[in-house]
């Protein structure tokens, strides 16, 4: 996320960061977050995640607040940008669901793979991964606060590669 991160931060601090800026880096973010969980391995960062959540060993949550700090702030900053500068609200409950969902996937696999048929370690095809992506990324552009004066935007983003 860090590079993802430094970038939003100084197009931001230039007075770059426009509503097409911010759209084609919430793509980016959005591929970044599925290629990272898309077909994880070994996910035991995700359950360190879940266990220092639910068993409260540790106070200060560490991991959580690496979270929010590093991954979820950026997309947050995104999404107010992206819907005309408000929605700061909106964009903390969108921003925590749209990774919560992606994050799914790495914490969960054997859910989406099995209602596919498939065996429960296969990877992902591209097809799945690119309409999990469409998913998330028609959700964000629906999803427009009502006290936004912006305009819902038709534009596309191509995946990464």
């Amino acid at each position: 996320y860090e590079p993802l991160g430094r970038q939003v931060q100084s197009l931001r601090e230039a007075g770059e960061l426009d509503r097409e800026k911010a759209w084609e880096l919430i793509c980016r973010y959005v591929d970044l977050v599925l290629s990272i969980v898309a077909n994880m391995q070994e996910p035991y960062t995700l359950s360190l995640l879940f266990h220092e959540q639910n068993q409260r060993l540790f106070p200060d949550r560490p991991i959580t607040r690496v979270i929010c700090r590093d991954a979820e702030s950026i997309l947050q900053t995104l999404l107010i940008t992206y819907w005309g500068g408000t929605g700061s609200q909106t964009a903390v409950v969108v921003s925590r669901i749209v990774n919560g969902s992606l994050i799914t996937l790495g914490e969960h696999p054997m859910f989406i793979r099995r209602s596919l048929g498939l065996e429960d370690d296969a990877e992902l095809s591209e097809e799945v991964i690119a309409e999990i992506r469409e998913y998330m990324l028609n959700s964000i552009r629906a999803h427009m606060p009502a006290e936004s004066n912006a305009q819902i935007h038709s534009g596309s983003c191509r995946a990464s590669s």
